[in-house]
């Protein structure tokens, strides 16, 4: 096979290949990048990884590729429509979305599962133009990873001019906000004594310039200093 036959070849399975993302976009139907799960996420790396095995291995030809990619393409079909036939199987595959702040509070537990620090939810949180966790109400972390947020209705007209600064997260002082805002850990300490609590006690702690110290230990239960 001399070069121009072996480039032309390349070409046309990249071409093939081009049709086969365009297939498998139009059967997750019209998604924004939003709202890509974990599992339309595993659909294109697996065909990424079809497409570019198929383009450098001369020995697999386009109908080689093109059987591959309608059993891929019909794979993928069947698992959508099965997923939005049944809600078990939905949940199983696709997960469900996770609460992870109600009526103001950390759930503990759903953090855990998770895997997720504080300092990961407050960059979430960042993202959508909220420095503090007390504005909050609700927080729920969807399938695609994205975090939807409904604010305190006392906080929706309030504006904080400074950020937060978390200086206790799952029972431990956090140091490097302290260099920050110049404090240390006596301070908080201090702070902690007031409501007859220690730092292992606390599940957060952040505190701000405007609005002083919010607080909740392990028990669910919320201290505004």
């Amino acid at each position: 096979m001399d070069v121009l036959t072996e480039y032309f070849h390349m070409a046309s399975k990249l071409v093939v290949g081009l049709i086969g993302i365009i297939i498998v976009i139009r059967l997750l139907g019209k998604k924004e990048m939003a709202q890509v799960t974990l599992l339309d996420f595993v659909y294109a790396l697996v065909l990424g990884g079809v497409i570019k095995d198929a383009m450098y291995e001369p020995s697999v030809t386009i109908p080689d590729m093109l059987f591959v990619l309608a059993i891929w393409s019909a794979l993928i079909y069947i698992f959508e429509k099965l997923t939005q036939k049944s809600g078990v199987l939905r949940h199983v595959i696709k997960g469900r979305p996770a609460t992870l702040i109600k009526e103001g509070r950390l759930m503990y537990g759903q953090m855990e599962k998770l895997n997720m620090e504080i300092e990961e939810l407050n960059q979430l949180l960042r993202v959508e133009g909220i420095f503090s966790l007390r504005e909050v109400n609700y927080a729920m972390l969807e399938n695609s990873g994205q975090l939807t947020v409904l604010k305190k209705r006392s906080e929706q007209e309030t504006v904080i001019d400074v950020p937060s600064h978390t200086l206790v997260g799952d029972g431990k002082i956090m140091n490097y906000p302290l260099e920050d805002i110049g404090g240390d850990e006596e301070w908080i300490t201090r702070a902690l004594a007031e409501i007859d609590k220690e730092a292992d006690e606390i599940y957060f702690a952040e505190w701000n310039a405007e609005k002083g110290w919010h607080i909740q230990d392990y028990e669910g239960n919320l201290y505004d200093l």
